[in-house]
C-alpha cells in the first residue's frame, strides 16, 4: 500500500484526472487532450501543435494535501505552463531560467518509469542527476512563474552545452538570487526564510554557509525543497533543534526530501556521525520508514504495469517495515521465493523461502550479499534501487545463509 493510499479514498488519480482536462477546457491553449492512465500523465497537443506531457504524480499529492476547495487552483497553477507564452526563447534566455534543484532521486526515476510505460524510452530525455547525499541527488531545472520544467541532455545539446558547463550556470543563477539575509537567526540555528522552492538548493551555496557563525562545522538538515536548518556541530542544542524541525516537516509533508544531518567539511557535504535525542532520532527514523514503504509501493505498481505491457513475467517485491518493539528499532524487509524470478528492493532483512524445505529465513542484507553475488549490484535507472534475482541459492550456499539467519521459521 503506498504512503497516500488513504487519502486516495477521497480522490482518485482518475477522478483528479478529470479534474485536471475539465480544468484544461478553460484556461489552457490546447487543440486535444488524452489520459493516459497506466503512466498516470495526460497528453496534450498544444494550440499551436506543439505535444506536451503533463506528469500528474506531483499535482495530485499537492490537490491532496490542501483543502478540497483548493483543489481547482493548484491545477490551474500547474496548468499554467500550457498557457505561457510560447514564443521560442533564445539560448541566452534559457540559460538564464536554468537553476539547480536538490531532489529526492526516486521522483525522476519514477518519471522515467512512466515515460517507458507511454512508450518513451529515449535517454536524451532522462534528466541529469548529481549525487548529493545518500538519499538526495541535484537535478537542473528551467524556472518561470509557476513551474519547473527538468532539464535532459537533449536541451543541453541544443544548447551547446555539457553537464558540467550546465550545472556551473545554474549555480550561478541560484547564487545571484541569493541573498544571505535569506537565512534567519534563532539563537544557535538559522532556518532558511525564502520559501521559493530553492531553500533546499541553497546547501549547494557552501560558501554563504560557510559565512554563518555557528559554533563548529556547519551541520544542516533539507528536509523539504522549501526548509534549510543550520547549526553547528559543537552546538548540541542546535544539533537537538535543527533535528526536531526537520522531523516536524516530514511529519506534515507530502513531497519530503531527508531527515539526514550533514556536514560540511572542506567543501562538501558528508553524514553528520554526532548524537541526536533519541526520541528525535526515532521520530526522523520513523519518517524516512515510511517514505520508503511509500516510495517502493509506487515504484512496485509502476514496475508492475510496465512489465505486464511489455510481457515481462517477473514479480516485484513488497517493501515491508515494522518496529520492533523490545529495541524500538525499524526493520525494513522483503521476500524472495525459490523458483521465482524477483526484482528485490534493498531492505535490512531478506526473506528467503524455500518451498522444498517449507523453511523461511530471515538474513541481514550484509549476510545475504556475501553469498548472492546478484545483490552487489542494482537494476539501472531504478530509486530506490531494486535488484534482480534469478537463480536461488544452491545446497551449500542456503545452509551457509541458514547457519547465519538470525531466524528459522518451520512453516511446516
Amino acid at each position: 500500500m503506498g504512503i497516500l493510499d488513504r487519502f486516495r479514498r477521497i480522490l482518485s488519480q482518475d477522478e483528479f484526472a478529470a479534474l485536471v482536462l475539465r480544468r484544461a477546457k478553460v484556461v489552457a491553449r490546447h487543440a486535444s487532450a488524452r489520459y493516459d492512465a497506466e503512466a498516470f500523465q495526460i497528453h496534450f497537443e498544444l494550440a499551436e501543435g506543439r505535444p506536451m506531457v503533463m506528469n500528474l504524480h506531483n499535482a495530485f499529492q499537492d490537490a491532496l494535501r490542501g483543502p478540497r476547495k483548493q483543489r481547482e487552483n493548484v491545477v490551474d497553477t500547474y496548468l499554467a505552463s500550457l498557457t505561457n507564452d510560447r514564443r521560442e526563447e533564445s539560448v541566452g534566455e534559457s540559460l538564464a531560467r536554468l537553476m539547480p534543484v536538490v531532489r529526492d532521486p526516486a521522483m525522476f526515476a519514477g518519471v522515467t518509469l512512466s515515460a517507458r510505460l507511454s512508450g518513451d524510452t529515449n535517454p536524451a530525455t532522462s534528466p541529469i542527476l548529481r549525487y548529493f547525499s545518500e538519499d538526495l541527488s541535484i537535478a537542473l531545472v528551467l524556472d518561470s512563474e509557476n513551474a519547473t520544467t527538468t532539464v535532459n541532455s537533449k536541451s543541453l545539446a541544443s544548447w551547446g552545452l555539457d553537464d558540467e558547463a550546465a550545472f556551473a550556470r545554474a549555480l550561478s543563477n541560484l547564487r545571484d538570487r541569493t541573498s544571505d539575509t535569506g537565512m534567519e537567526r534563532h539563537g544557535g540555528i538559522w532556518i532558511s526564510t525564502w520559501h521559493d522552492v530553492y531553500d533546499a538548493s541553497r546547501a549547494l551555496l557552501t560558501d554563504m554557509i560557510h559565512r554563518l557563525p555557528v559554533h563548529g562545522e556547519p551541520v544542516a538538515v533539507i528536509p523539504s525543497r522549501n526548509h534549510l536548518f543550520v547549526t553547528g556541530s559543537l552546538d548540541d542544542a542546535g544539533v537537538a533543534a535543527i533535528a526536531s524541525l526537520a522531523a516536524d516537516v516530514l511529519e506534515g509533508e507530502t513531497r519530503p526530501l531527508s531527515g539526514q544531518l550533514i556536514l560540511l567539511r572542506n567543501g562538501a557535504w558528508t553524514p553528520f556521525k554526532g548524537n541526536v535525542p533519541p526520541d528525535t532520532a526515532r521520530r526522523l527514523n520513523l519518517a524516512r520508514y515510511k517514505r520508503l514503504v511509500g516510495t517502493y509501493a509506487d515504484q512496485k505498481e509502476l514496475l508492475e504495469k510496465v512489465y505486464e505491457k511489455e510481457l515481462i513475467a517477473r514479480f516485484v517485491a513488497t517493501y515491508e517495515a515494522v518496529e520492533i518493539t523490545d529495541t524500538k528499532q525499524f526493520v525494513g524487509s522483503a521476500q524472495w521465493t525459490r523458483d521465482v524470478e524477483t526484482l528485490l528492493p534493498r531492505c535490512d532483512v531478506l526473506w528467503l523461502f524455500c518451498d522444498r524445505r517449507n523453511e523461511l529465513l530471515h538474513v541481514e542484507w550484509a549476510d545475504a550479499a556475501a553469498h548472492i553475488p546478484e545483490l552487489a549490484t542494482p537494476v539501472e535507472n531504478l530509486e530506490p534501487p531494486r535488484y534482480l534475482l534469478t537463480d536461488f541459492p544452491d545446497d551449500a550456499t542456503y545452509e551457509a545463509l541458514k547457519r547465519q539467519a538470525v531466524r528459522v521459521r518451520d512453516l511446516q
